[in-house]
């Protein structure tokens, strides 16, 4: 993933379609399985990854929306559809993690979305 080095990192949280799924849709207590690249902002360094050699590893996400996530997941994966993939910019108030004071950049595949 290619981090923009000529523009300033946005200050609300942002999430967008990269391919739109076709599956059912994520919504407030839904249980998702995905696969994720975590990437900083700031020097576009790789924090974690479910893909692992060209394979992916999936973690599961429960409770969607119910404030057991970070708030960047709990607000940027509803609407999320099911085969789809979604981009998240969570700025440094919103993602309650390490390191403190940087954007985190999510990339998001959804494997299955099953309501909760």
């Amino acid at each position: 993933m290619t981090v923009p080095g000529d523009c300033t990192a946005p200050t609300i949280l942002l999430a967008r379609d990269v391919v739109r799924g076709d599956g059912p849709q994520a919504v407030v207590g839904t249980r998702l399985e995905v696969s994720y690249l975590l990437v900083l902002w700031s020097s576009g360094t790789v924090l974690d990854s479910t893909w692992y050699a060209g394979e992916s590893l999936p973690t599961q996400v429960r409770d969607l929306g119910r404030g057991k996530l970070i708030r960047g997941w709990d607000e940027g994966l509803p609407g999320l559809r099911e085969g789809g993939r979604r981009l998240i910019v969570v700025p440094p108030a919103q993602d309650g993690g390490e390191p403190e004071g940087d954007t985190l950049i999510y990339v998001v595949d959804a494997l299955s979305v099953t309501p909760g």
